[in-house]
């Protein structure tokens, strides 16, 4: 995820995302919380927490983004 953030809005899979998946989408590729190989660890309550959304929002977010390629989400460890 790093590089320019420009192309992202253009991208189908992106422009497909509800108002929350954008965002958390966002958030983890800008989030300082973030490494710069794009790990973190525990982020759900994080995310929820500094993006203003409920928690399963989230976690739905991260489904979709995961289903669609996009993140990798290690559900047994955070």
């Amino acid at each position: 995820m790093g590089g320019s953030w420009s192309f992202v809005w253009l991208e189908p899979w992106f422009s497909g995302l509800p108002s929350s998946g954008k965002l958390v989408y966002l958030w983890l590729a800008t989030s300082p919380r973030t490494s710069p190989l794009g790990l973190y660890y525990g982020a759900t309550d994080a995310i929820a927490s500094e993006c203003g959304l409920r928690r399963d929002l989230v976690e739905r977010a991260l489904e979709v983004l995961a289903g669609d390629g996009e993140v990798v989400v290690d559900a047994a460890h955070g």
